[in-house]
């Protein structure tokens, strides 16, 4: 199993890049947390279709790995073939997305990563359907309150369906939100969790690739 490897399953829903160093301010990402929980739990399921076009080298672009606020409820971890950012598997019913911060850079740019169950967790894997979902959520500011956008959603079940044991390939396109700080919110539940929800679920790879600059006319 080896990210981004084998081309995702058919029944799939759905420039130079910035990344700033520091975080959002802290109350952004406390007024975050409380408005992305709430709208999880009435989130409905028509996010559109996510691009996947697998390949086997690595995407350009910035890591994100090393931009995870300690507060933001990512975790990087190495798996086997695999660096990601690992996120605490939560029911449907009480989710706690993680956060990245990102600036999206004027000419624009995509989130680039592949979605997948940890290969050393799936014997004796009891839990599932998983929910992984990616949403936007733009800063607070003087005449708005912000605004939280669906982008993508996808379910696999591996403990049920043994070609749902792989990475799931996705780029999300960022373009809407070029020239702005925003909040990537990065979600992983289930209505079914027995298995200890640490280290299950993750995002391998996570970058933000930029867009390649239009070709000048001669």
């Amino acid at each position: 199993m080896k990210p981004p490897g084998d081309a995702p399953r058919a029944r799939r829903r759905p420039a130079h890049v910035l990344v700033r160093g520091g975080t959002i301010a802290s109350a952004l990402l406390v007024i975050a947390i409380a408005l992305v929980t709430a709208a999880l739990r009435h989130e409905s399921h028509d996010a559109p279709p996510a691009s996947a076009t697998p390949s086997s080298a690595p995407p350009a672009g910035q890591s994100l790995l090393d931009q995870v606020p300690t507060d933001g409820g990512l975790v990087p971890a190495r798996w086997p073939s695999a660096t990601v950012l690992t996120k605490a598997v939560t029911l449907d019913t009480a989710p706690a997305p993680g956060f990245v911060n990102v600036h999206v850079p004027p000419i624009g740019a995509t989130f680039a990563s592949a979605f997948g169950i940890n290969p050393e967790r799936f014997a004796g894997l009891a839990s599932g359907p998983f929910r992984f979902s990616v949403a936007v959520l733009t800063a607070r500011g003087k005449e708005d309150r912000g605004e939280r956008k669906l982008l993508l959603e996808e379910q696999i079940d591996p403990a049920h369906e043994p070609t749902d044991r792989k990475w799931f390939p996705v780029s999300v396109d960022l373009d809407r939100y070029a020239g702005q700080d925003v909040l990537l919110v990065l979600s992983v539940s289930t209505a079914h969790l027995v298995d200890a929800p640490g280290d299950l679920a993750g995002w391998a790879d996570p970058r933000l690739v930029p867009r390649t600059p239009p070709t000048a006319e001669p």
